[in-house]
């Protein structure tokens, strides 16, 4: 960060720590979808540079699983029909995480 402050990897990483940090030592899980929500805005500033990037991918999938652990279903299942929509054959989400989401969805 110190470095390149439009880095988006870092504000993924940012992300990841505050989800994963217990909220007694600093953690917070709304600070974290705000890195991830900043972290997604600067991958998608040039959407053809994320043609095959992985980390694009993993960022979403990320975004995916913190909704699903906050049970917000509704915007995890938006953010599988982004993901899908870039990549249809990406097939944790299409197979895994997705049917889950429905499931969580119609109970």
């Amino acid at each position: 960060m110190a470095t390149d402050t439009l880095n988006p990897l870092a504000y993924a990483q940012l992300g990841n720590i505050a989800f994963y940090t217990p909220k007694l030592f600093g953690g917070s899980k709304a600070e974290a979808m705000q890195h991830y929500a900043k972290a997604l805005k600067l991958m998608q500033t040039n959407m053809q540079n994320l043609k095959n990037s992985w980390n694009y991918l993993n960022l979403l999938a990320t975004i995916i699983n913190a909704h699903m652990e906050l049970e917000q279903y509704k915007m995890a299942k938006k953010y599988c029909l982004i993901t899908l929509t870039f990549e249809p054959e990406f097939e944790w989400v299409k197979n895994k995480l997705y049917p889950e989401i429905l499931k969580k969805l119609t109970i």
